[in-house]
């Protein structure tokens, strides 16, 4: 089976161009809680950064990890099998 290691490298940079464009928006987002949080006291506002700090922003910053290292290993996966490839072409040469 032969892979077609241009259509790979273009989807790794897609879904690397996506996952950066995921962490900008993300990033906005807790950025823009910073500023409601400046306006906004009260046992609400309590309630609502425990539950948006404590419990949400972990689950963000682990889909982001997540994300990433599934993007990593793909490039390694095109890496090795571009090695391979050049190994073997050396050997029929």
């Amino acid at each position: 089976m032969r892979y077609n290691l241009d259509a790979m490298r273009s989807s790794a940079a897609a879904l690397e161009e996506l996952i950066l464009e995921w962490k900008s928006q993300s990033d906005k987002l807790f950025e823009i809680h910073e500023e409601i949080d400046a306006m906004w006291d009260g046992n609400a506002n309590d309630a609502f950064n425990s539950k948006f700090l404590d419990q949400d922003k972990p689950k963000y910053d682990k889909l982001y990890n997540e994300l990433n290292s599934y993007y990593e290993s793909l490039v390694a996966a095109i890496n090795k099998y571009e090695e391979a490839e050049s190994r073997i072409a050396d050997i029929m040469k």
